[in-house]
C-alpha cells in the first residue's frame, strides 16, 4: 500500500467551503480511481490560516498514476483551487505504508459503537470527527472507496 500526501492553506473563513470543494473534486475522483483504498482530510488552525493536508491510500503507483497523471510527484488542482489557496505544496510526497490498523467496533448493550464517536454524511460514504483545540475547530474525515 501507498500513502499519498499533500498540503496547502486556506483563510479560515473558507475552510467549510473548502472542505466540501475537495469533496467534490479531488477526493471524488480518488474514490472513482480503481486502487484507492480511502482518503481523509486534515485541519490544522493557524491564526487567520488553516493548514489543510490530504492522505490518500492506494494499492500501488500505478493506481496513483490513473489518478495524478505520469509524473505521479505533481500535485493535482482543480479550477477553483485559486480561489481557495493561499499556499500549496505543488508536489505530492509518498510512502510505503509499513502498517496500518482500524479499530475494531465493540458491542455495547447490544448495539455495535464506534471506539471514537463521529459524524456520518453523503449517505454514510463520509466519516468524519470534529473537535476544538485550543486554537479552534479541526477536523479529520474519511472517504470510503467507491461510495457516492
Amino acid at each position: 500500500m501507498i500513502a499519498r500526501y499533500w498540503r496547502g492553506h486556506v483563510r479560515a473563513s473558507d475552510v467549510n467551503a473548502y472542505r466540501d470543494y475537495v469533496e467534490r473534486t479531488g477526493i471524488k475522483e480518488h474514490r472513482a480511481t480503481p486502487g484507492n483504498q480511502g482518503s481523509m482530510m486534515f485541519f490544522r488552525a493557524h491564526g487567520d490560516e488553516v493548514e489543510v493536508a490530504v492522505l490518500s491510500l492506494w494499492d500501488s503507483l500505478a493506481s496513483i498514476v490513473k489518478f495524478a497523471g505520469e509524473d505521479p510527484e505533481v500535485a493535482v488542482f482543480y479550477p477553483e483551487d485559486d480561489r481557495y489557496l493561499t499556499q500549496r505544496d505543488h508536489f505530492a510526497t509518498h510512502f510505503d505504508v509499513a502498517a496500518f490498523s482500524v479499530p475494531a467496533a465493540k458491542e455495547t448493550a447490544g448495539a455495535t459503537e464506534s471506539p471514537i464517536p463521529h459524524n456520518t454524511s453523503a449517505e454514510g460514504c463520509v466519516q468524519s470527527l470534529r473537535f476544538r483545540e485550543e486554537v479552534g475547530e479541526a477536523a479529520v474525515g474519511v472517504i470510503t472507496p467507491g461510495c457516492g
